[in-house]
């Protein structure tokens, strides 16, 4: 459990700023799209019972991301006074295993949106 706390505070402020609002504007697109597509469009509760899935995809994507940015000196240094219970400067984990994980991180991200349908939208964010 607590490696798996550790993985969490990496996002943990990103929830409401980031997993949400993407998840929210995945679910408004999809609706939208319904009603231009040509071919057959996905029920109302397919598309809201694919809201857990699309935020796990949100948040796969964000954490390697999250943990390159947070790895960083100057990151570590103003995380001690404005996010100080994050994984780096609580001194729960050193940037070097930081930058192992994340690199881990970014092929599971891969994987999981090869297996979810996501891989271009991952490899083209911006």
């Amino acid at each position: 459990m607590y490696h798996a706390r550790t993985i969490w505070l990496f996002t943990r402020s990103d929830l409401k700023t980031i997993v949400g609002p993407s998840t929210f504007f995945a679910v408004v697109c999809t609706f939208a799209a319904r009603s231009i597509l040509a071919c057959d469009p996905p029920s109302a509760l397919h598309i809201v019972a694919r809201i857990p899935k699309t935020a796990f995809w949100v948040w796969c994507n964000l954490l390697p991301f999250a943990m390159d940015n947070q790895r960083q000196a100057e990151s570590i240094e103003e995380d001690k006074f404005n996010k100080p219970w994050r994984p780096l400067p609580s001194g729960r984990m050193s940037a070097g295993q930081a930058t192992k994980l994340m690199l881990v991180f970014y092929a599971i991200a891969l994987a999981i949106s090869a297996y979810m349908g996501g891989l271009s939208q991952c490899l083209t964010r911006t």
